[in-house]
């Protein structure tokens, strides 16, 4: 991975806690599409995981790209399918004709029984933003990493949850829920484009 050291290196720096049973902090990558922010938090996400299956430790990485899924509902599902495959279980929720709560339960339950840690990668955060009928209701993405971010500190998971969120947006953070906003407080990662000495 060429040009990126400065971003590999805080994002190993990151994610090494995992492998010693700490929470590592939520991550904000953000920069313009093609400048690796995809390819370097899967390549150091894998290594993460690598380690940690070979410690013993019920380490799992949940990517859910956000670019064609509309609604919080769908992402809460997709999700949860994501984790039930991840662990080799049935999803154990239908994906239409229940509710977005009882889907919800059904991620977090999944989580507490097959994972100790997860990172969650959502890729395009920024392109959920769901029905909004209302100009001042917050986007889907917002609820979500409140959702995430909060469940732990709730109670309603004893899994360790860190979610690394991806956008092309600078202005991400300002479309943020206040209380998201306290919740989610990430670690921000930035990738500028290539200059010509890394093309």
């Amino acid at each position: 991975i060429v040009g990126r050291d400065e971003q590999l290196e805080d994002i190993i720096t990151y994610l090494r806690p995992a492998l010693q049973g700490t929470r590592p902090p939520n991550m904000l990558l953000y920069g313009p599409s093609g400048t690796g922010k995809s390819l370097i938090i899967n390549a150091v996400a894998q290594q993460v995981l690598d380690i940690a299956t070979s410690q013993g430790d019920r380490f799992g990485i949940i990517k859910l790209n956000c670019q064609r899924i509309k609604s919080h509902d769908r992402a809460i599902f997709r999700l949860a399918e994501t984790v039930a495959a991840e662990a080799d279980v049935e999803t154990g929720v239908p994906e239409s004709g229940v509710s977005t709560d009882r889907k919800l339960n059904r991620l977090y339950e999944l989580l507490n029984e097959y994972f100790d840690f997860v990172l969650i990668i959502l890729d395009e955060v920024d392109l959920l933003v769901g029905r909004q009928r209302d100009p001042d209701s917050e986007p889907a993405y917002s609820t979500l990493l409140y959702q995430l971010s909060r469940a732990s500190k709730l109670g309603r998971i004893e899994s360790q949850i860190s979610v690394a969120a991806l956008t092309n947006d600078p202005r991400f953070m300002e479309e943020l829920d206040g209380r998201t906003e306290s919740s989610f407080n990430p670690q921000d990662i930035v990738f500028s484009d290539y200059n010509a000495d890394q093309l």
